[in-house]
């Protein structure tokens, strides 16, 4: 059998790629703040949710 679902840390990673490239014309240092936490918020959002994690669009997520 063919396992194709993504795991949550490769979703997290690609939607925080997705994200920091959004967010590519900040200045690094505030780039590297905002991104820092994102990963653990993520996974604590899943944690908080039994492991499920609606992800939703990464440029509006980079809006905020």
């Amino acid at each position: 059998m063919n396992d194709t679902r993504v795991s949550l840390d490769e979703q997290i990673r690609s939607f925080a790629a997705a994200v920091r490239t959004h967010l590519d014309d900040l200045p690094e240092d505030e780039l590297d703040e905002i991104m820092s936490g994102l990963g653990a918020d993520l996974a604590e959002q899943a944690a908080d949710n039994d492991g499920v994690l609606d992800l939703g669009d990464p440029g509006a997520y980079a809006e905020e």
